[in-house]
């Protein structure tokens, strides 16, 4: 079973990374903001990162992250929760991508996983009503705490498409460049290993580049956020006993989706436009 379990812990991953966006370039600059964060991904995601493109993208949005905060302004989430969500699981280990648009801007909430916040914060209305999803279609409990530390640990890549953001001002880095190194980011884990991918709000409207069917019709004319009350999750058999959610096997591209689909990432609707949860029946508790 895909567990939604009671350890609330935010938890630091067991391993240490070394990478600080080596580059052999004697004029590639070195990283500044970003520099605690690099510091506790996943090695895996090193070539990700590394890539001429994205280096060089990430050295901007360091450059202007740096200034950001040398002008007074305050930025979430913390510096070394940047990239959260790469600390937990290889590229080779996601089962699941959600992604959402760009971290909460209140105090206290942002924590490098798209729509978690740390237990104790006030649960956001976004994760409220993919709890409330969740509930519906499968009958269970709504649980208290926010924090998804827990689904990350189990494989689910947390990921936001704009990685940080200036106090109480929601899409304030939009424009920074951060897609270039989420788009990588989701290419990586969807190359050689397709995984699920939930596109959340306007961000779901998006064409990711790994995706090659277009959205359906219309698409771009739907809320960010639909209704709540229809099924949203798929429901795949239980997992054996002593079966664990890294030993199921991958369905096939487009086994989930809403009708023949050529694209890697399956197209679904509503709520989770391009889903298909890989692994065990969701559960919250």
């Amino acid at each position: 079973m895909f567990c939604f379990g009671t350890n609330r812990a935010t938890a630091i991953p067991s391993h240490v990374n070394r990478l600080a966006i080596r580059r052999k370039e004697p004029d590639m600059p070195s990283l500044t903001y970003l520099a605690p964060a690099l510091a506790r991904i996943h090695p895996d995601w090193e070539a990700v990162l590394d890539q001429a493109a994205v280096a060089a993208r990430l050295a901007e949005i360091d450059r202007l992250l740096v200034l950001q905060q040398q002008d007074g302004k305050t930025l979430f989430p913390p510096p070394p929760q940047v990239f959260n969500a790469l600390a937990f699981a290889a590229p080779a280990d996601v089962k699941v991508v959600i992604l959402g648009q760009d971290p909460y801007h209140g105090d206290g909430e942002a924590m490098g996983l798209s729509f978690s916040v740390p237990d104790g914060a006030r649960v956001p209305p976004s994760l409220r009503n993919i709890y409330k999803e969740l509930a519906a279609d499968l009958g269970l409990g709504v649980p208290a705490s926010g924090d998804l530390t827990h689904w990350a640990q189990q494989g689910v890549l947390l990921l936001n498409s704009v990685l940080t953001v200036e106090r109480d001002k929601a899409g304030s880095h939009g424009k920074l460049g951060w897609q270039t190194v989420s788009d990588a980011l989701i290419d990586a884990v969807n190359r050689d290993n397709p995984a699920a991918c939930s596109c959340c709000g306007a961000t779901g409207r998006r064409p990711r580049p790994s995706a090659s069917t277009p959205p359906p019709p219309g698409a771009d004319r739907r809320p960010p956020v639909a209704a709540v009350g229809q099924p949203r999750f798929p429901r795949l058999p239980p997992l054996l006993p002593g079966q664990r959610l890294a030993d199921r096997p991958r369905p096939p591209a487009g086994a989930l989706g809403d009708g023949p689909r050529r694209a890697k990432l399956p197209v679904l609707n509503p709520i989770l436009r391009r889903a298909a949860l890989r692994g065990g029946r969701l559960a919250l508790s």
